[in-house]
């Protein structure tokens, strides 16, 4: 005999119910929409050059929010058509214990993990890197007992229960965010290159961590005040539930990037002075008059971007420019 469900009650707020969902699964499909865009281009411009284990840093988000999407879609369909009407399915936690805390703490761990070995990379100090290593192994441990605590819940708003190892979550996640953009924009501002162009980059190296991390942190910072102001609410899962692809897209964001940082230096090689263009192989002609007035010293440097790419610039420098040591008169 078929189960006959039991239908909403006239009292039942539906809206809060279903509101929050609703807007979730739109921001998860168009999050998801731009990565896949980020995933593409990556491959396009880096599958020949990048070695295999920056691959499977850019690959292994991409499947992570692949199976979330299918899993938040799962719950929605239950939700809007499978079980629409029944009274407890309304605010049925489903797959929300896996989804959320788990796999969305898998992937932020995940790009919090590759932030740590560019920290490393860029200073070569290993408590810069650890450092960001134990705040984001915290806040994943904390996650996944998070999720394991949600599983046996069966009601969203009775999420208040597992409210301490929830904000611990929360605020891990904010601390190791901040972390990562005050060490990035620190060190990353004394990395002067003495090549214009070369700093002007480096400059919106510094900015883009910034944004990124600044989105990833406000959105946490959002998420945690709605759930602590309103636990009994479901409206902080319009928040947590697409947080994940947001560390996905900056992290493929921060690796595409790099095509950006080909580009400036090989236009690096472009200088200009006194209204001539010097290029590697259009030196200055240097007649027996200007060769008495003009040096002309050719400097090769060797730049690395963020990641451990090694970048060749060569540049003229002048002897009036800073750092150019004129000959001694005799």
């Amino acid at each position: 005999m078929a189960v006959v469900p039991r239908f909403v009650s006239s009292t039942a707020n539906v809206p809060d119910a279903t509101g929050p969902i609703f807007v979730a699964n739109i921001e998860n499909t168009f999050l998801m929409g731009t990565l896949v865009l980020q995933g593409y281009y990556y491959w396009t411009h880096f599958q020949k050059s990048d070695r295999t284990a920056l691959k499977v840093i850019a690959t292994v988000p991409i499947f992570l929010e692949i199976g979330q999407t299918v899993l938040t879609i799962s719950d929605a369909f239950n939700l809007f058509c499978r079980q629409w009407g029944n009274k407890e399915a309304l605010f049925s936690v489903g797959l929300l214990w896996l989804y959320l805390p788990v796999l969305g703490a898998l992937t932020s761990f995940w790009a919090q993990m590759f932030y740590s070995w560019r920290l490393y990379t860029l200073t070569r100090r290993i408590w810069v890197g650890g450092l960001v290593v134990m705040l984001a192994l915290l806040r994943f441990v904390s996650g996944v007992v998070c999720g394991a605590l949600i599983f046996p819940l069966k009601d969203v708003r009775d999420l208040g229960a597992v409210r301490i190892p929830i904000t611990i979550w929360l605020a891990g996640t904010m601390a190791c965010d901040v972390t990562i953009m005050v060490l990035m924009a620190y060190f990353l501002s004394r990395s002067r290159t003495g090549f214009k162009r070369t700093d002007n980059f480096i400059w919106r190296i510094i900015i883009l961590s910034l944004e990124t991390g600044g989105v990833c942190c406000f959105m946490t910072l959002l998420h945690l005040i709605l759930y602590v102001g309103w636990t009994h609410h479901s409206w902080h899962l319009a928040i947590s539930i697409p947080e994940g692809k947001l560390y996905a897209n900056s992290l493929l964001v921060i690796l595409n990037q790099r095509a950006e940082l080909s580009q400036t230096v090989i236009d690096a090689n472009d200088w200009k002075s006194t209204g001539h263009n010097r290029t590697r192989d259009n030196h200055f002609p240097l007649t027996p008059n200007s060769a008495k007035s003009f040096i002309n010293v050719e400097v090769s440097k060797e730049i690395y971007d963020d990641i451990g790419t090694p970048r060749r610039a060569r540049a003229f420098v002048e002897p009036d420019s800073p750092g150019f040591e004129k000959p001694m008169q005799v």
